[in-house]
């Protein structure tokens, strides 16, 4: 064998190791997910902690997406947080009308060759599951067990405590122990005899990789919007012009080309909330196609194989205790989600996507003038609105010619892009807040406009159903906003409502120490109540320490 194909051999040998090698490295990202109990009521609210291992790597990125699934893969519900320093805390509300049954929790990041995703089990009881007898169980293979923790030791001031009574903590990291540690969270929640095992172990998930979204993006401090366009025989559409308008900020605009299958993708940074989003999609030919938004779940390969389970007297007498107080903690506090947050998303510069007016109209302080014929003729100089034939054409001046542009401009209301000038003939001003025009050619890049008429409403009610035909018009949510978890601490004296709180504690720390005091309130909800430690090693271990009490 000559030299050179031996070394052409070695370099192929070499080459394949390192591709190996880095995706091995890759696939041993992974996102441990640590919710604060093993059940809920429908209807509850459950929050969660996160953590990104290994975490000194800038390409996973920093939202955690967390993702409702039920033993078939089917999808359920799903929110995303964005970590500091590799470490988020969030919510999921827990559908109200969802069936009684064991439940999936995913947390994936959306990162190059992630493969990976840690499942956690839930059980749900159904509101109205009184009486229930049995549940699907699903057979766990290749369980990761948490791992005890060294020397770590919780003790409480008693073992029997009643309700509305101070339990008293006091935990002990051994330092050889801490100083390994990343992070550490402590709970407190009434015991589920039925799930008490999942809070000590997560299943390892492989991702169906067809699930994944067609690029390859890091959200960081953003979240991916993606879906597909279509034409109006149902055919993908390739090449189509797909516009993306957010009202609920200064107006935000942007837009891509989808590929050779209709699919289409907008990145957005540090949008949270859930907002409004109106997309369009036009063919190469000019024609509306159809628009699909995706909501970017996960799946995994392969279901759970279950068994089914009759429930012990013990497990149906706590189903039925939980569901009881989910009932009258409703009855006297009314239904309680976390308040929905309204959307929010910085602009990146002090004027809209379209720069500076050239002019900036306020009607109010004009004589009211009832449609825009005479809007035209008597505000905006400049702006040629046109009737004729069931036609109807504006066209604006090209303040760099001083001479008609010889297209339309780009017609937006609220932010909105409108292409048939025809809907704005009936605004008044008493219709309009204020009108921007851009008397100039604009750039956005691949695209270019004769000008801008930027209409901003009266708060106006718009059938934006049939002011756009072929819009695509979604309510979308982006990353949560940060938030925390309220859990009452001391005894309220001024009103005798009972307390139905099935979580007493629930805190992350970055900081450990070796002696910790804690202390928090029994409920009216009796029972066992499972104090839990988990920590996270810096070298991905999962440490496990537990203390069991009672309520009576």
């Amino acid at each position: 064998m000559s030299s050179a194909r031996k070394n052409i051999i070695f370099l192929f040998i070499s080459l394949l190791f390192i591709l190996t090698s880095g995706k091995n490295s890759f696939a041993q990202r992974q996102v441990h997910l640590f919710p604060d109990r093993n059940f809920c009521v429908s209807g509850d609210t459950l929050w969660f902690n996160t953590v990104i291992f290994p975490g000194d790597d800038t390409k996973t990125g920093n939202v955690v997406h967390v993702q409702l699934d039920d033993l078939k893969n089917q999808h359920i519900t799903k929110v995303s947080v964005a970590c500091k320093n590799n470490k988020g805390h969030g919510f999921l509300p827990v559908p109200d009308s969802l069936s009684s049954g064991i439940y999936v929790l995913k947390s994936f990041i959306l990162a190059e060759n992630i493969t990976i995703t840690n499942q956690r089990l839930i059980a749900v009881y159904n509101r109205f599951d009184r009486n229930l007898g049995s549940l699907e169980i699903p057979l766990i293979k290749n369980p990761v067990h948490f791992e005890d923790a060294p020397g770590v030791s919780i003790k409480t001031n008693k073992s029997l405590y009643k309700s509305g009574e101070t339990v008293i903590l006091d935990i002990h990291i051994p330092e050889e122990t801490g100083s390994g540690l990343s992070c550490s969270f402590i709970s407190a929640a009434i015991a589920d005899p039925l799930t008490e095992d999942f809070s000590s172990f997560y299943i390892p998930g492989n991702i169906d990789e067809q699930t994944l979204p067609g690029i390859s993006v890091t959200e960081n401090e953003g979240i991916l919007i993606s879906g597909k366009v279509s034409s109006l025989n149902n055919s993908p559409a390739p090449g189509a012009i797909v516009l993306l308008s957010i009202p609920d900020t200064i107006p935000f605009f942007d837009y891509c080309i989808s590929d050779t299958d209709g699919l289409f993708y907008f990145y957005l940074k540090n949008a949270r909330g859930t907002g409004n989003f109106v997309i369009q999609a036009l063919s190469g030919s000019g024609e509306n196609c159809k628009v699909e938004l995706s909501e970017n779940y996960i799946g995994t390969t392969g279901d759970f194989e279950t068994q089914g389970k009759i429930l012990s007297y013990e497990e149906k007498t706590f189903a039925a205790d939980i569901i009881d107080a989910s009932y009258y903690e409703r009855l006297f506090a009314g239904y309680r989600h976390p308040a929905p947050e309204k959307f929010s998303m910085p602009p990146g510069f002090p004027y809209p996507f379209y720069g500076k007016p050239t002019k900036t109209i306020f009607p109010e302080e004009f004589i009211d003038l009832p449609d825009f014929t005479e809007i035209s003729r008597e505000l905006l100089h400049g702006v040629q609105y046109r009737e004729k034939k069931n036609k109807t054409t504006i066209r604006l001046i090209d303040y760099g010619s001083e001479v008609l542009f010889k297209g339309e401009p780009l017609k937006l209301f609220d932010g909105i892009p409108v292409f048939d000038p025809h809907f704005f003939s009936s605004l008044g001003t008493m219709d309009i807040k204020k009108v921007d025009v851009v008397f100039y050619k604009r750039f956005f890049g691949s695209l270019a406009f004769n000008g801008i008429l930027a209409f901003y409403s009266n708060d106006k009610p718009i059938d934006w159903q049939g002011a756009l035909p072929g819009a695509g018009i979604f309510r979308y949510q982006c990353l949560q906003p940060e938030s925390r978890q309220l859990i009452v601490n001391e005894v309220n004296t001024d009103n005798n409502n009972p307390d139905f709180r099935k979580v007493f504690f629930h805190e992350a720390y970055d900081h450990i120490t070796p002696e910790r005091q804690l202390s928090f309130l029994t409920s009216d909800v009796s029972g066992k109540v499972a104090i839990r430690l988990i920590a996270v090693t810096r070298d991905n271990k999962i440490l496990y320490a537990e203390k069991i009490v009672e309520v009576e």
